[in-house]
């Protein structure tokens, strides 16, 4: 907003007034350039999130085809390397990091990717292994039955014990292949022993085996034959060590790590995002009140320069509806933040507006009670949008996980007092209240400026949603180590279906829709409360009223 200058004297107050506007303009710039630079990019958090799911996929995957080249369901090595290919172009992906994990973060991110390709690497070297030993063995594996039938068909009854041995020697191959286990294993090295292999020899085989003497037209094709079963026995025991070790890596531990780590990276670069949002906001709508109110001190200051005041008001504002138009259309895309609030301000900008006019061109000739009516309404709608913007402010706080408690000595009965008071002169001094305390005169320990939202709130919603004609009970009492607020009204109530709600920030219930509101109050109260460690039960009947109860306990005194 540009704040023109003149030869007119100043008072201390109003440069004061002037300074605090300008630093909220560049407090809302600066929060804006800090909103627009955290701003998550949904295409590339989604393009990474994909990536990582996929890490997951592709390594079950990858287990899924070893299992069946292992089981002899595929025949080849294809969908292995379709597998491989798909890993290596996710974890091109995943060297990309969005550009909103930074600093710190992105270190930690990095470091999980690390250890994910460790384990990567480290399995599918053993992934190359198990190719080339499932290749070996079950090359022998086709080749032993057809060696050893042959052999079989040559030996014939002329020689029976080595076609005993020979069948011995396939059924325990075989037996290992089935259901490998430590015995069998032993069994047909020890049946290798008996084909006149020594090299399978241990104590126990040459204890309880003899050696069958080998014809000479038989040694060749013995030799095939034994050759393809040492490759079965020592190729299907590495195999088997391959797999044990492959399902033993924890690639799939590694990627879920990474996976967490973002995710948690990510949720904590949105709220940071939400929390910039927030702060820009506030900022916009402090400088629009500060302006307006500068505006306004100026009017007030020199009644000679009115008429170009209100030319320069008139460029103000515009300038400042340009100004909320954007924020408001940077906002719109978040969430109903700011339709909800912006329709709330404008009822008392235009009262200020239409204030401001009106002494412009008839402040010098009314009298002055006429001027100090308007003058208190823009004082009144000023007080209005202070009010909503502490609101927004503190539920931005505490969205933030900033909202702290400022325990101090507190009078109850007093502080109902000053609320009453201050709920009654902005709704009527006609409506009917019935007070009740039982709290003692003794100060406790809590925070006066979060209790006093919660009472404020919950009394002028009281008011706001029950007929005019109808009697508001406000009661306080101890309640062991601290106090019971009871508020009843007998207002339009809240619909059932509503009630989980209801204290949902800009929620407002369906039969609520036409009574001003920014639905801000109740969500207020309840951050309020929790920042307490307090509790709020609502007891309500649709049409017949409604029953706030809220019970806040007291700091102890190292607070």
């Amino acid at each position: 907003m540009k704040l023109a200058t003149d030869s007119s004297p100043r008072s201390p107050g109003l440069r004061s007034l002037g300074l605090v506007t300008w630093a909220a303009f560049f407090g809302l710039l600066l929060t804006l350039a800090m909103a627009l630079t955290a701003v998550v990019d949904s295409a590339d958090h989604e393009r990474y999130s994909r990536a990582l799911r996929q890490t997951l996929e592709f390594d079950a995957r990858l287990d899924e085809e070893v299992a069946n080249a292992r089981l002899g369901v595929v025949k080849h090595y294809d969908n292995l390397v379709r597998v491989a290919d798909r890993i290596t172009a996710t974890n091109d992906e995943l060297d990309v990091v969005p550009n909103t994990i930074a600093g710190d973060e992105r270190r930690v991110l990095l470091a999980a990717t690390r250890r994910y390709r460790r384990a990567l690497d480290e399995k599918s070297e053993l992934v190359e292994r198990f190719k080339t030993d499932q290749a070996v063995l079950r090359n022998s594996l086709r080749a032993l039955p057809r060696n050893a039938e042959r052999t079989l068909a040559t030996a014939g009854p002329d020689h029976p014990e080595t076609a005993r041995a020979l069948e011995r020697l396939l059924e325990q191959v075989l037996l290992v292949i089935v259901a490998p286990d430590e015995a069998r294993t032993r069994a047909a090295r020890c049946a290798l022993v008996d084909l006149g292999d020594p090299a399978n020899a241990d104590d126990r085989c040459t204890a309880t085996t003899i050696p069958v003497e080998v014809p000479e037209a038989l040694v060749r094709d013995v030799d095939a034959v034994r050759t393809h079963a040492r490759t079965v026995l020592e190729r299907s025991a590495a195999v088997e060590a391959e797999i044990a070790a492959l399902m033993a890596l924890p690639v799939s531990a590694r990627a879920e790590e990474l996976r967490e780590s973002y995710a948690q990276m990510h949720m904590a670069a949105v709220a940071r995002a939400r929390m910039h949002w927030f702060f820009a906001f506030g900022f916009a709508i402090g400088f629009l009140g500060l302006g307006a109110a500068w505006i306004i001190a100026r009017l007030r200051a020199n009644a000679t320069v009115l008429r170009e005041t209100k030319t320069r008001l008139e460029q103000a504002l515009d300038e400042l509806e340009v100004e909320r138009d954007r924020e408001a259309e940077l906002a719109a895309l978040k969430s109903r933040f700011v339709s909800m609030t912006s329709h709330e301000f404008r009822t008392p900008l235009s009262v200020i507006l239409s204030s401001a006019e009106l002494l412009g061109a008839y402040g010098q000739r009314w009298e002055e009670e006429r001027r100090a009516l308007h003058l208190d309404r823009i004082k009144t709608s000023t007080n209005t949008m202070s009010r909503m913007l502490d609101d927004v402010l503190l539920i931005g706080r505490a969205e933030a996980g900033m909202l702290e408690l400022k325990a101090a000595p507190v009078d109850l009965a007093a502080l109902a007092g000053t609320v009453i008071d201050e709920v009654r002169a902005s709704v009527g001094l006609e409506r009917e209240l019935q007070f009740a305390e039982d709290c003692g005169d003794a100060p406790v320990l809590v925070d006066e400026n979060l209790l006093r939202h919660v009472l404020t709130n919950l009394l002028s919603n009281a008011f706001k949603y029950s007929p005019g004609d109808s009697t508001v009970h406000f009661s306080i009492c101890r309640d062991g180590e601290g106090a019971l607020f009871e508020i009843r009204d007998k207002g339009i109530g809240i619909p059932p279906e509503e009630e989980s709600q209801l204290f949902d920030a800009f929620h407002r219930c369906a039969n609520a829709k036409s009574i001003p509101g920014t639905g801000l109050g109740l969500a207020v109260v309840k951050k309020s409360v929790e920042v307490h460690r307090g509790t709020i039960e609502v007891d309500t009947t649709l049409g017949e009223g409604t029953v706030f109860s809220v019970r806040i306990p007291f700091l102890p005194e190292a607070a």
